[in-house]
Protein backbone atom coordinates (compact mmCIF):
# COMPACT_ATOMS: atom_id res chain seq x y z
CA UNK A 1 0.00 0.00 0.00
CA UNK A 2 1.71 3.51 -1.32
CA UNK A 3 2.35 5.90 1.68
CA UNK A 4 -0.05 9.30 1.09
CA UNK A 5 -0.23 12.36 2.55
CA UNK A 6 -3.57 13.86 3.78
CA UNK A 7 -4.73 16.80 5.61
CA UNK A 8 -7.04 15.70 8.49
CA UNK A 9 -8.61 18.38 8.93
CA UNK A 10 -10.31 17.76 5.42
CA UNK A 11 -11.49 14.83 6.83
CA UNK A 12 -13.57 15.50 9.27
CA UNK A 13 -16.96 15.76 8.77
CA UNK A 14 -17.07 13.62 5.58
CA UNK A 15 -19.72 11.12 4.97
CA UNK A 16 -17.93 7.31 4.66
CA UNK A 17 -19.97 4.57 2.31
CA UNK A 18 -18.85 1.18 2.11
CA UNK A 19 -17.53 -0.94 -0.84
CA UNK A 20 -21.03 -1.63 -1.82
CA UNK A 21 -22.10 1.88 -1.67
CA UNK A 22 -23.82 2.09 1.42
CA UNK A 23 -24.00 5.08 3.63
CA UNK A 24 -21.72 4.54 6.79
CA UNK A 25 -21.14 7.44 8.66
CA UNK A 26 -19.28 10.52 9.59
CA UNK A 27 -15.84 10.91 10.26
CA UNK A 28 -15.99 12.94 13.29
CA UNK A 29 -12.56 12.00 14.99
CA UNK A 30 -9.20 10.50 13.95
CA UNK A 31 -7.27 8.28 16.61
CA UNK A 32 -3.37 8.97 15.42
CA UNK A 33 0.14 8.26 16.91
CA UNK A 34 2.89 10.59 16.07
CA UNK A 35 6.55 8.92 15.78
CA UNK A 36 9.41 11.92 15.82
CA UNK A 37 8.02 14.09 12.85
CA UNK A 38 5.60 11.78 11.50
CA UNK A 39 2.20 11.01 12.47
CA UNK A 40 0.27 7.75 11.60
CA UNK A 41 -3.36 7.35 11.69
CA UNK A 42 -4.63 4.00 13.73
CA UNK A 43 -8.46 4.64 13.81
CA UNK A 44 -11.36 6.62 11.88
CA UNK A 45 -14.23 6.81 14.63
CA UNK A 46 -17.77 7.42 13.18
CA UNK A 47 -21.19 8.30 14.40
CA UNK A 48 -21.59 10.72 17.55
CA UNK A 49 -19.40 8.79 19.70
CA UNK A 50 -16.71 9.88 17.35
CA UNK A 51 -18.15 13.68 17.99
CA UNK A 52 -18.07 13.58 21.35
CA UNK A 53 -14.66 11.81 21.79
CA UNK A 54 -13.68 14.99 19.66
CA UNK A 55 -15.88 17.67 21.59
CA UNK A 56 -14.36 15.74 24.78
CA UNK A 57 -17.45 15.14 26.19
CA UNK A 58 -18.08 11.40 25.69
CA UNK A 59 -20.61 10.44 29.15
CA UNK A 60 -22.56 14.39 28.70
CA UNK A 61 -23.11 13.47 24.99
CA UNK A 62 -24.59 9.90 25.33
CA UNK A 63 -27.13 11.44 27.79
CA UNK A 64 -28.23 13.80 25.46
CA UNK A 65 -27.38 12.27 22.00
CA UNK A 66 -28.69 8.81 21.97
CA UNK A 67 -32.28 8.90 23.66
CA UNK A 68 -32.52 10.49 20.36
CA UNK A 69 -30.85 8.25 17.72
CA UNK A 70 -32.05 4.79 15.80
CA UNK A 71 -31.86 2.22 18.82
CA UNK A 72 -31.36 -0.63 16.21
CA UNK A 73 -28.07 0.68 15.02
CA UNK A 74 -24.53 1.12 16.49
CA UNK A 75 -24.26 4.70 17.44
CA UNK A 76 -20.79 4.91 16.72
CA UNK A 77 -17.90 2.70 14.43
CA UNK A 78 -14.27 2.63 14.97
CA UNK A 79 -12.56 1.81 10.98
CA UNK A 80 -8.93 0.15 11.54
CA UNK A 81 -6.70 2.74 9.28
CA UNK A 82 -6.21 0.21 6.67
CA UNK A 83 -10.17 0.18 6.11
CA UNK A 84 -10.73 3.03 5.03
CA UNK A 85 -9.93 3.52 0.87
CA UNK A 86 -8.79 7.39 0.72
CA UNK A 87 -7.92 7.26 -2.88
CA UNK A 88 -9.89 10.28 -3.30
CA UNK A 89 -10.00 11.75 0.29
CA UNK A 90 -13.59 14.23 -1.02
CA UNK A 91 -15.36 10.78 -0.96
CA UNK A 92 -13.75 8.06 2.23
CA UNK A 93 -14.73 4.73 0.88
CA UNK A 94 -14.49 1.68 3.30
CA UNK A 95 -12.41 -1.17 1.97
CA UNK A 96 -15.59 -3.70 3.27
CA UNK A 97 -18.94 -3.97 4.04
CA UNK A 98 -20.93 -2.44 6.64
CA UNK A 99 -21.52 -5.26 7.86
CA UNK A 100 -18.31 -6.58 7.86
CA UNK A 101 -17.08 -3.40 9.83
CA UNK A 102 -20.20 -4.28 12.42
CA UNK A 103 -18.43 -7.28 13.19
CA UNK A 104 -15.01 -5.65 13.49
CA UNK A 105 -16.38 -3.79 16.02
CA UNK A 106 -15.51 -4.26 19.76
CA UNK A 107 -18.02 -5.30 22.39
CA UNK A 108 -19.25 -2.88 24.49
CA UNK A 109 -21.60 -3.25 28.15
CA UNK A 110 -24.23 -0.75 26.85
CA UNK A 111 -24.64 -3.06 23.86
CA UNK A 112 -24.71 -5.99 24.99
CA UNK A 113 -27.16 -5.45 27.97
CA UNK A 114 -29.70 -3.44 25.07
CA UNK A 115 -29.37 -6.54 23.36
CA UNK A 116 -29.90 -9.08 26.58
CA UNK A 117 -32.89 -6.59 27.81
CA UNK A 118 -34.76 -7.24 24.00
CA UNK A 119 -34.82 -10.89 23.99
Amino acid sequence: MAKRRVHLQHLIGREVYDSTGERVGHIEEIRATQDGERCYVEQYQLGEEGLALRLSIPHLANLLIRPFGPHNQPSSRSVPWQQMDLSDPKQPRLRCTKEELDQMQPKSKDRDSSKDKES
